[in-house]
């Protein structure tokens, strides 16, 4: 592997500005005699079991088969959890290449930290811009109701203050914690997701019942796996820009042969109004032409969605649309026309669309209006 700015060798590099990493690198064959001078461990082949003893040898940790290990043996029982903590590692390594669904990973990521730190709770928090809260993303141990409106202030809470200040906090026994209103805990240990040095949520894990406490080896831990955590995320926003991309491309050329397929001037601006809905999945679009002389814009085609978002849906206000409230009052359909029953409040209407004449037609439904 070579530096992307001066081209030389990676390990070269490390070792003329002295820095001494556990490395494990992986060399052709040709290349051996130059890597082992700076790595621990030289790889030539990549099966699990080699990567595995290799990362526990510069680790400088022993290298034993599980088989080999007796579990009741004190001295043994921290290799045996370094261990857990390498294979964890691994297996979420692969799950970023694997697994393109960001729920499933980030809560394989929360799981795995619940486990190897023994916590009751684990969550991702991740910021909502437009509330100024971290709202929870991802979630073990969390009951479902609790869940479902769980929301913390970036402002004045410890999640927050992680958040904003981009440090861990490890809190041991002091006490019950406020985490959120009537949410307390015993114990938490709390860690930002970093991405490129700048924060883009919080990584923790809490007990509520148990009065077990975090050690510094548990933050360590939680930093690794929180780096796990904005790669994920960063890969789900890359993939789904990358979709995104290839769907607005895609409706792009949908759009120039619907566009095309006419040679009518009046379908054609009629299409592209109708194309213009559907690409940028608004709900009205228009074409103007703009006549200078008079001093105004004239209406030379648009398009409307048939149905809203409940709550976005426009609203006519009766006072203002005569015609329409008379056909509602009488249950049958109204017309309007430049020269027939001209009704003050609608000529705007009918000049606003460039039309001749309006009809109104109520829908009825068991006898009455709707």
């Amino acid at each position: 592997m070579r530096d992307r700015y001066s081209g030389e060798q990676t390990l070269k590099t490390l070792g003329s500005q002295n820095l001494h990493p556990p490395i494990v690198a992986v060399a052709h064959r040709g290349d051996v005699d130059e890597t082992t001078n700076v790595a621990e461990v030289v790889l030539t082949k990549l099966d699990e079991g080699t990567i595995q003893r290799s990362v526990m040898q510069a680790l400088k940790m022993p290298v034993l088969e599980l088989t080999e290990l007796p579990i009741e043996e004190p001295s043994i029982r921290p290799n045996l959890q370094r261990l857990d903590e390498i294979q964890t590692l691994f297996a979420l390594g692969r799950s970023l290449t694997e697994v393109l669904n960001l729920s499933e990973v980030l809560n394989r990521i929360v799981e795995a930290a619940r486990r190897l730190t023994n916590a009751e709770e684990g969550m991702i928090l991740l910021p909502d811009e437009e509330t100024n809260e971290l709202w929870l993303r991802a979630k073990v141990g969390i009951d479902v109701e609790v869940a479902r409106n769980f929301r913390i202030k970036t402002q004045d809470t410890l999640a927050g203050s992680v958040f904003r200040s981009g440090k861990p906090l490890l809190i041991a026994e002091q006490g019950p914690q406020k985490i959120k209103t009537e949410y307390y805990v015993n114990s938490l240990l709390y860690v930002p997701i970093l991405l490129r040095g700048k924060p883009i949520g919080v990584f923790g894990v809490n007990n509520r019942h148990k009065h077990d406490v975090f050690e510094p080896h548990d933050q360590e831990m939680l930093v690794n796996l929180a780096s796990y955590a904005a790669i994920a995320i960063e890969n789900a926003r890359v993939h789904e820009e990358s979709v995104k991309q290839a769907r607005e491309l895609s409706a792009l050329v949908d759009a120039s042969k619907v566009i095309n397929s006419s040679v009518a001037l009046e379908r054609t601006l009629t299409n592209i109004c109708e194309q213009l809905l559907r690409v940028l999945n608004v709900s009205r679009s228009a074409i103007l032409e703009w006549d200078r002389d008079a001093g105004c814009l004239r209406m030379l085609a648009h398009s409307e969605r048939a149905i809203w978002r409940s709550g976005y849906e426009p609203k006519l206000d009766l006072t203002e649309r005569p015609a329409v409230a008379r056909a509602l009052e009488l249950g049958k359909p109204f017309m309007v026309s430049r020269n027939r029953r001209p009704i003050t409040g609608e000529l705007k209407a009918i000049d606003t669309r460039g039309a001749y004449a309006m009809l109104f037609l109520p829908v009825m439904a068991t006898g009455k209006n709707s």
